[in-house]
């Protein structure tokens, strides 16, 4: 007798869907409406639907803050994460990694697509090219090669380097590309004909990063000679100007993509430092990690926002704009917003969306986790092992990926987290601290980052640990990319995304509360 399986019960898989943001936004514009009018968002869950695109909130960084962690994704076979690119058309991430793979991720729902060996040694280095026609790509063992939107490899330069290719970047017309290697050079290539024009010698160690900025002759490189040098591609060998302000080795050198006229480098002297190319002035000296910048990248929307990853897998997001000088500081810049325990090692890249609304990082703990907007009064607002820690998450009885989670202590048995529709490819926080990496030390006891001064007061957990109510989590699929008020003084702004009718009311949850604690005392 055949004895019938229980029929598993199916759930959604929880994606992002931003058409109704963009839908709204482009409403605004065909009837003139005007910009500045209507974009405080309410500090309640219902006014999510009042939502508009990134493009809308462009002085108000704090909404476009990717604070509220919605996905991990990984492949079968683990590897370190060494390259991010999201196609033009937003649709889809390209990851490569340690193995020399390329694997495609949905930009909506971030679920694993498809994957294919592109390279025989590890990627270094993805971008596309400024016409969304053309994908390059390089390797530890000097080789690049050309792709096609359909990943249709036409082209290998077998004998790019001799050494690691560490970094690519186009032209302005896309006529050209530079690539910078261990081997001490920099190089501009006739990406038509693939052969090398020239040489850019001049550095007396590895060359890490380099960049060509958006719209002018101009390429930037970044050495372990603790050097930023500034060359003209059009004269053979000519360094313009040499910045000697870093003490370490210099990991990132990025030009502001949209205005150009910033320059952005960080290093393993633990900070970052913003240059205006047009005086070759010092404007901030960006601090906030305490060990390596590894990667680093501007907004795409907000030109004067930039986010940074370290070694011990912190993401820090910074505002030139708010900077005020102190005598006392100098021109020292603090993060606006910190995410302590963004990975459990190295950011090694990280890349925002096209529009703006999810940002997305890939790190040697062998993961991509994707980051969103947060959703307005989310109670477990920065209630989760991203900002407390793993071991002070557990305490509290914060578990999960912080998306579903109810604030609840983990005893409580409705408080178990129903996630569904995942791949074998792309596990979620419980199945991966199920199956820690070996190699990581276990991370410290975290406290929740500060965004002003009374921070700290208002995010105190000790409270919501007494509440024995059930508080619905978040829906496992999301209705709209949701955001935040750009109010610093809501504090749980910068929340999770999610369903706008899974919200309790602050107000009606400590009236319950309060019911609760005056029958346990009538008991």
């Amino acid at each position: 007798m055949q004895v019938s399986q229980p029929q598993k019960k199916l759930q959604p898989r929880r994606v992002i869907d931003y058409k109704n943001s963009l839908h709204k936004w482009s409403d605004r514009l065909r009837i003139g409406k005007p910009m500045s009018s209507g974009l405080n968002i309410k500090p309640d869950a219902a006014y999510v639907i009042d939502l508009l695109a990134p493009a809308a909130y462009k002085r108000h960084d704090i909404v476009n803050t990717p604070s509220k962690f919605v996905h991990l994704s990984m492949n079968k076979v683990k590897q370190a994460v060494t390259s991010l690119a999201w196609t033009p058309d937003g649709r889809r991430l390209v990851s490569a990694n340690q193995a020399g793979e390329f694997t495609l991720w949905h930009g909506f729902a971030f679920n694993f697509e498809t994957i294919m060996q592109a390279h025989d040694s590890a990627i270094r280095a993805t971008v596309y090219s400024h016409n969304q026609d053309w994908l390059i790509s390089a390797d530890v063992d000097g080789v690049i090669k050309y792709w096609q939107p359909n990943f249709n490899n036409v082209k290998i330069i077998a004998d790019g380097h001799t050494e690691a290719i560490n970094q690519l970047a186009f032209s302005p017309q896309d006529s050209r590309f530079v690539s910078c290697s261990d081997d001490h050079n920099i190089k501009i290539w006739n990406f038509t004909q693939g052969v090398e024009e020239q040489a850019l010698t001049g550095h007396g160690w590895d060359v890490k990063c380099a960049d060509w900025h958006p719209s002018k002759g101009l390429i930037v490189s970044g050495s372990k000679d603790n050097l930023v040098k500034l060359w003209d591609p059009r004269a053979p060998a000519s360094c313009i100007a040499t910045l000697h302000s870093h003490k370490g080795t210099v990991n990132c050198a990025q030009f502001q993509p949209t205005r150009g006229d910033l320059l952005a480098t960080a290093g393993r002297d633990h900070s970052a430092r913003i240059f205006d190319i047009r005086a070759m002035k010092e404007l901030y000296h960006l601090r906030g990690n305490e060990k390596d910048i590894m990667s680093l990248t501007w907004h795409p929307v907000n030109t004067q926002v930039l986010s940074t990853g370290s070694y011990e897998g912190r993401i820090c997001h910074y505002n030139l704009d708010s900077y005020q000088p102190m005598a006392e500081q100098g021109n020292t810049l603090l993060p606006y917003h910190i995410v302590p325990y963004g990975h459990d090692a190295a950011i090694l890249c990280m890349q925002y969306h096209p529009i703006g609304h999810v940002f997305s990082t890939g790190s040697h703990d062998r993961f991509i986790r994707f980051w969103i907007r947060g959703r307005p009064a989310d109670p477990a607002a920065f209630k989760d092992r991203y900002y407390l820690g793993q071991e002070e998450a557990e305490r509290l009885g914060y578990q999960g990926n912080g998306v579903n989670t109810p604030l609840v202590p983990t005893n409580n048995a409705s408080n178990m987290m129903v996630n569904g529709g995942q791949d074998t490819n792309d596990m979620d926080d419980d199945e991966y601290m199920a199956d820690a990496i070996e190699d990581q030390d276990a991370e410290p006891n975290g406290t929740i980052p500060s965004l002003n001064s009374n921070q700290s007061q208002k995010n105190d957990t000790s409270a919501v640990m007494q509440n024995p109510f059930f508080i619905p989590g978040l829906s496992t699929s999301f209705s709209s990319d949701v955001s935040v008020p750009g109010l610093s003084s809501f504090p749980n702004d910068t929340s999770a995304a999610g369903s706008a009718q899974d919200q309790v009311d602050p107000n009606a949850f400590m009236q319950m509360f309060q019911m609760f604690q005056q029958q346990q005392a009538q008991q």
